[in-house]
């Protein structure tokens, strides 16, 4: 990973962005945000043999749905520029745990070097892992927050196309 150089303006971009079962709001949101450095946070695997959502990262095959290759191959993502963070599949609905993971996760991101662009995306993943995320993000004031939103024709999910980034 790229850190800031005193010497330079140069300023890294990390991402840190909660996966679900979903690939195109985190597609989304790294060709919007362009981090230099990604942190997936996904679910491990089940206890009953169940992929975690690092295989929508990382898989092989067709992962994205039943016709598309996983984030990491549809982004060209060379191993240097992305780290999973596995939640253990006994915690991904609890948001303390999650919030744990998160914190410790944004503190050695911000211990790294002065000056560094962090950007917490709560887009995908369970709602604690979301929401672990979010609060873990708001005890640094220096964090930046994005979120994939757009048109919602049911209260399943956005329809794809029409998905947009709010930052705040």
């Amino acid at each position: 990973m790229r850190l800031h150089d005193a010497n330079s303006n140069f300023m890294t971009k990390i991402l840190v962005i909660t996966v679900g079962g979903s690939c195109q709001p985190i597609l989304s949101s790294i060709n919007f945000n362009k981090p230099d450095f990604i942190y997936f946070v996904c679910s491990d695997d089940t206890e009953s043999g169940k992929l975690g959502s690092y295989d929508t990262v990382i898989g092989k095959g067709l992962v994205c749905g039943s016709d598309k290759p996983s984030i990491v191959s549809r982004l060209s993502l060379e191993e240097v520029a992305y780290q999973i963070i596995k939640i253990p599949s006994k915690d991904i609905d609890n948001y303390n745990a999650c919030y744990e993971i998160c914190a410790t996760l944004l503190n050695e991101i911000a211990n790294r070097a002065e000056s560094l662009t962090i950007i917490v995306d709560y887009t995908g993943g369970t709602k604690s892992m979301s929401g672990g995320l979010l609060l873990a993000g708001v005890e640094d004031q220096n964090v930046l927050f994005s979120i994939v939103t757009g048109v919602r024709n049911d209260l399943v999910k956005v329809t794809d196309g029409t998905q947009f980034i709010k930052t705040s």
